[in-house]
């Protein structure tokens, strides 16, 4: 596979993380509202919800991957901390997500 398929892809990857973010956060807001977690993560839209989150992470990191490797040559040493600061940090969400995915619903199990 060519290099310009990869970094089409990756932009493709980097639109379709905004949207699934977008969806999941405002499904959130209409589903969830402001109920407890420990009320509301052992429901299918938790879930569901989190699930999305968690798809927008990683399509998030890789289009972050594609569009530093299309600007490598022009963006030098500081792009090269930005872009380290930037997949630190997605993953860092990425764990936040998958947290709440997998630990508080068995955490709210427990609990009640």
């Amino acid at each position: 596979m060519r290099t310009s398929t990869l970094l089409r892809w990756g932009g493709f990857a980097a639109l379709a993380a905004g949207i699934v973010k977008a969806l999941s956060e405002l499904g959130a807001l209409l589903l969830i509202g402001a109920q407890p977690d420990r009320v509301y993560a052992l429901t299918w839209p938790w879930t569901v919800l989190l699930a999305l989150s968690l798809a927008a992470a990683f399509l998030s990191l890789m289009g972050l991957i594609a569009l530093y490797a299309r600007q490598v040559q022009q963006s030098g040493s500081r792009g090269l901390v930005g872009f380290g600061l930037a997949a630190l940090g997605t993953m860092m969400h990425f764990g936040h997500v998958w947290t709440g995915l997998f630990l508080v619903p068995a955490l709210a199990a427990s609990v009640a």
